[in-house]
């Protein structure tokens, strides 16, 4: 399940998580700011802050920890339509500031796309890619459990297997 979720084509390079982020927090804060002092319904800013600051910190574990991708789809559809409706609706108000918060706005869009991508993709094998534990294995429990035939394989990922020595036991096992 997540060799699948590092399969979709328009997945961003790792480091750059790290640095959107940054810069889309940045820009949100500074965004929020200046909303506070111009935009004259503080409580309905509050609110939609609040419900879209608790749709990013829940998307994070359903999507990625419990695997439940249309709950994930879900989330982070309404989250973009939230951080969208922020941008449209106090841009009368804000001008160019709103501006501030289209990093997030793209980055939502990708994300979300990419969401769609996994939650309507659907594959009939389980793929190790970074151990082969088996009793933490989500995917490969949740498989087992629905008494169906189940075909587990292992994928090398070269940006694991290239950090390791040649005669890594790891290597050697498998």
């Amino acid at each position: 399940d997540d060799m699948r979720r590092s399969e979709a084509s328009r997945m961003p390079p790792g480091w750059l998580f790290g640095f959107a982020w940054t810069t889309i927090m940045i820009c949100f804060s500074i965004y929020m700011a200046f909303a506070w002092i111009k935009v004259s319904s503080k409580k309905s800013l509050l609110i939609v802050y609040m419900i879209q600051l608790f749709l990013n910190i829940s998307w994070n574990p359903v999507f990625f920890n419990f695997h439940w991708d249309v709950l994930g789809l879900i989330i982070i559809s309404i989250l973009m339509i939230g951080v969208g409706y922020l941008l449209y609706s106090n841009y009368r108000v804000l001008g160019y500031i709103s501006l501030l918060i289209a990093p997030y706005f793209i980055w939502l869009l990708i994300a979300t796309s990419l969401n769609a991508y996994i939650t309507t993709t659907t594959n009939e094998y389980i793929r190790f890619r970074r151990d082969l534990r088996l009793i933490d294995n989500t995917a490969l429990s949740k498989a087992l459990s629905l008494e169906e035939s189940t075909l587990p394989i292992f994928i090398f990922d070269s940006n694991i297997t290239d950090e390791l020595p040649k005669n890594d036991a790891r290597i050697s096992f498998i």
